[in-house]
């Protein structure tokens, strides 16, 4: 994605707005009365609607066909990042560029931690894939809430089995790509989103691409005269600020020059001679705050508000009794992470907001204490041992230890959960952003806070009161669910008994049956919940409808996942894959998880004839009390039948010489007429009619049209079990294996995994571990991740040069 429309600030026709409706809003409520209301909405949104946070630690970034993911998933509660014990269910999903869905596995939290793996197919299409995680409490908020990870995969043989359609496709998409890699941008970004004329204002911009690619830019400010008042450059990823002051009444623009030589003329937002504005800087303990304002002085009453990770940490209300105001606001006992600041009229209006990185979280490392080569036979290997500064006796952390000769990080724990995930922003350079300690991280970080949008949630929704509709919960266990239908009657289903009995697939465990027992309601919905199977099993739901004399069948309901194409970013890559190869050979399309993984329902019987369908009906469901044998059905329910003198007829007489009667039926074998008026209608389930032109299929004999009853099979019909093949909770490999071939991964000049534990433990603060090696080792990269039980965050990324410490 390009540059954030939606954050590209008021304009002075705006700014004019809002003020027409601070006028409107002060009157009615007394300030204080307001002020307790919106005060109350905004801490009962924090009580009522605790936000969660997921993050996903892969063992890396991009994969061969062949390997696995694996991962290590941690779901925090947003407020404290303490791991969150609500949830028990997540769902992950990978999903491809185009929207295909490959892979969804359903885990079972402990403590707000998961692992699993995901298998990559052999056949799938090498290109950017993306790995998602979500709770179900996380469906009711904004999608964009959802943790995403940008991957790509590499087929080096997919060349030789691409469709010309999948060719073509990467074609086009390689020009679109290239396409957005040259569209270059530029936007101004006033602190606070106005400027106020008369005021020194710091102003932001953003130099990119349309993937949002950061370009290194310059640029020189013009007033209405030509002459040049500033000039100004990037400083980090195509962002920079400078400080301006406008003149009243004047109108300025801006010569920009990107790197790759375009250029582009563009306005400066227009400077208002009636603003307001905030200005915010973090200092040691605090946050120093001035609204800026050049209207005339008047005691109309806002509201300054202050949010860090979903929790609300300042209120007060001000009066603009001076033209710039100064507010402190301390952060001795605030969480780090991003606050944001905001100026609201009595409406709950955000007039201005300003985003800060508060930097009171004490990010943990871990350090090698002891590095050592092991040589045992022809296997080389290295030994690590690893120091924690805290003690802890909990699997909170995952390490992998990557073959690599890069030190590219799109993301990790701490910045995710810190930064990256209140805000619209991708990045290749995370270790950077978490050197808090460091001057030119803060001010990245700040450019990055003015630049982008703030996602976490409406504050003025929250303020009016209107709180987000709430569908999903915390369930415990899956969920079984599904509709009892009757096969044969057009009748509500009614109360029906259902039995869930559920069989472990797997060959090692021996088949004992666990039992459900639940009722329909009126319209034969039923379900499940609480249950608890790992692995692939076999559901077997039995109705019992003996009462009811009725035949009934199931339909299950499957996960419902949303899956929609990926918008190109910063991360995303050309597809390699544009021709044939030399070895090209025609196979059929790799299935995906939608399709391979659906529930398996056998086949039951259809109401339709194999002599076609049939002009009309009759399910004895619902007549079989209301009839006493065949000729009470065929005078009372058939339409356009007609007996005269015994002879029956379904399209009149046709001949004075032969017979008028339709051909009778049964089971679809030809009865004479005494043997399908005999049937006992207790025994029958349906009756179809072919008088139309449907009955041509049975030739010259279905001039007359025809008549076919179908029996019952059974007083076990009426009490029948159907299976289903299921997916439960993933099953993850307990041991990491790798049996990829290295040259592949020379080939592709990728990372290599060379050991992976998601449950990582220290004992007295100590972790070791080992793992093989070869000649083929470029640098030894370990990274260690995780968060304890009081929402320490722990990040060690160690780079270990030609494997040596």
């Amino acid at each position: 994605m390009g540059i954030d429309s939606n954050i590209i600030r008021t304009t002075a026709a705006a700014a004019m707005a809002w003020l027409l409706l601070l006028t409107l809003t002060v009157t009615g409520a007394p300030p204080e009365d307001t002020a307790n209301n919106l005060h109350k909405n905004l801490k009962e949104f924090e009580r009522l609607f605790p936000l969660q946070k997921v993050y996903l630690h892969t063992d890396k970034d991009e994969y061969l066909c062949g390997e696995k993911i694996w991962f290590k998933a941690y779901v925090v509660n947003a407020r404290t990042l303490q791991p969150d014990t609500m949830s028990k269910n997540l769902h992950v999903k990978f999903t491809s560029a185009r929207g295909d869905l490959v892979s969804v596995l359903l885990l079972e939290l402990n403590q707000g931690r998961a692992h699993g793996n995901i298998v990559v197919p052999d056949s799938l299409m090498g290109g950017n894939y993306q790995i998602s995680g979500f709770t179900d409490w996380m469906k009711n908020f904004d999608p964009s809430l959802v943790f995403r990870k940008d991957l790509f995969v590499h087929n080096t043989i997919e060349q030789n089995f691409a469709r010309r359609s999948d060719l073509r496709h990467n074609r086009r998409f390689n020009r679109e790509l290239e396409q957005k890699q040259q569209q270059m941008q530029f936007a101004f970004f006033p602190e606070g989103g106005n400027l106020v004329a008369g005021k020194e204002n710091k102003i932001a911009f953003k130099a990119a691409n349309s993937l949002g690619t950061g370009i290194a830019a310059e640029g020189i400010i013009y007033d209405d005269q030509g002459n040049i008042k500033t000039r100004f450059q990037t400083a980090y990823d195509g962002m920079g600020a400078f400080r301006f002051t406008p003149t009243p009444g004047n109108s300025y623009t801006t010569a920009v020059t990107f790197e790759n030589g375009e250029s582009v003329r563009i306005d400066l937002p227009e400077a208002s001679s009636e603003n307001i504005s905030l200005s915010a800087q973090q200092k040691d303990n605090y946050i120093e705050i001035y609204i800026l304002s050049n209207l005339s002085p008047f005691n109309t009453p806002l509201f300054l508000s202050a949010h860090i990770q979903g929790k609300l940490v300042y209120f007060e209300s001000v009066n603009l009794e001076e033209t710039d105001l100064r507010r402190i606001i301390p952060t001795e006992s605030m969480n780090g992470g991003v606050c944001k600041i905001t100026l609201l009229t009595v409406s709950g209006f955000p007039v201005s907001e300003r985003l800060v990185f508060i930097n009171n979280h004490e990010i943990k490392q871990a350090e090698i204490i002891d590095y050592h080569k092991d040589q045992t036979g022809s296997t080389a290997g290295v030994v690590i041992e690893l120091n924690h500064p805290e003690e802890n006796d909990h699997d909170g952390y995952s390490i992998a230890v990557l073959d690599t000769d890069k030190n590219i990080s799109t993301t990790n724990i701490a910045t995710e959960l810190l930064l990256l995930s209140e805000i619209s922003y991708r990045t290749e350079e995370a270790g950077f952003l978490m050197d808090i300690e460091s001057e030119a991280t803060t001010e990245a970080i700040d450019l990055i806070l003015m630049t982008h949008g703030w996602k976490r949630f409406d504050i003025q929704k929250i303020a009016e009161g209107s709180f987000p509709e709430i569908n999903y919960g915390f369930p415990e266990g899956m969920s079984i669910s599904g509709q009892v239908l009757p096969r044969a009657s057009g009748r509500k289903t009614g109360q029906v008994n259902v039995e869930l009995a559920i069989f472990d697939d797997d060959p090692d465990i021996t088949k004992t049956a666990k039992y459900y027992n639940t009722v329909t309601d009126e319209e034969g919905l039923f379900s499940f919940s609480g249950i608890r199977q790992e692995g692939t099993f076999t559901a077997g739901i039995r109705t019992d409808s003996r009462q009811d004399q009725r035949i009934m069948e199931v339909e299950l309901h499957e996960r419902e996942y949303t899956v929609e194409a990926h918008a190109m970013n910063k991360h995303t890559r050309t597809r390699k894959a544009t021709t044939r190869g030399d070895d090209w050979q025609r196979v059929s399309r790799p299935e995906t998880a939608l399709e391979s993984k659906r529930f398996f329902k056998p086949g039951g019987q259809e109401g339709q004839s194999l002599y076609g369908q049939a002009d009309q009906v009759i399910y004895f469901d619902d007549i079989r009390d209301q009839v006493a044998n065949m000729m009470d059905v065929l005078r009372t329910r058939v339409r356009g039948l007609r007996i005269i003198d015994g002879e029956i007829t379904l399209r009149g007489v046709s001949s004075v010489m032969f017979s008028n009667e339709p051909i009778f039926m049964i089971d679809e074998v030809v009865v004479d007429r005494s043997a399908f008026l005999n049937l006992n209608v207790r025994q029958v389930d349906q009756l179809a009619v072919l008088s139309g032109s449907q009955a041509a299929i049975l030739g010259s004999r279905g001039t007359n049209g025809a008549l076919l009853a179908y029996t019952l099979r059974g007083e076990s019909l009426m009490e029948r079990t159907y299976e289903f093949t299921m997916q439960g909770y993933h099953k993850p490999e307990e041991d990491f294996s790798s049996r990829i071939n290295t040259d592949l991964y020379a080939k592709t000049q990728m990372d290599r995994t060379l050991f992976w534990n998601p449950t990582v433990v220290f004992n007295n603060n100590r972790f070791e571990f080992s793992f093989d090696t070869d000649p083929h080792v470029r640098n030894l990269r370990l990274i260690l991740q995780g968060i304890d039980e009081k929402g320490r965050i722990t990040f060690t990324d160690i780079l270990l040069e030609n494997g040596e410490r």
